[in-house]
């Protein structure tokens, strides 16, 4: 058992929900910092209509990104989740759902985004081994 417990690492998630005025408008978030990764999902009515992933890539300066779900024409999610693994250097999930009519809210739903991603807690740890 000491062994199996030796050799596996346990993934620890910690999320963090912050909601925030942005212009008229009330923004829900949620960040759930994992080992390795990130993921962020903002909205005004609490929907997740959009999902993007992103990674860096060693090939290209510009990470990897590609639409999970949704429409993949709306490339809002997309862009932050690229300029997310960019700066972190992590692989990043982003739902950044603001309906048309509310674009101009969403540079400052942006730029609260990577500062939630900046405070990130430590990195995540292994539980302790088990004693045998």
């Amino acid at each position: 058992l000491a062994l199996i417990a030796a050799c596996c690492r346990v993934a620890v998630m910690r999320a963090r929900n912050v909601s925030f005025k942005a212009g008229d408008s009330l923004v829900y978030m949620q960040v759930v910092f994992m080992s390795g990764s990130v993921y962020v999902w903002a909205a005004l009515d609490g929907k997740m209509d959009t999902l993007a992933v992103a990674m860096p890539s060693r090939f290209d300066s510009i990470p990897l990104g590609s639409v999970l779900l949704g429409d993949s024409v709306d490339a809002v999610s997309k862009s932050i989740a690229q300029r997310l693994a960019k700066k972190t250097g992590l692989q990043v999930f982003v739902s950044c759902n603001v309906p048309t009519e509310s674009q101009m809210i969403l540079p400052l739903i942006e730029k609260r985004i990577f500062e939630e991603v900046q405070r990130r807690p430590e990195e995540p740890e292994a539980e302790p081994e088990a004693q045998s």
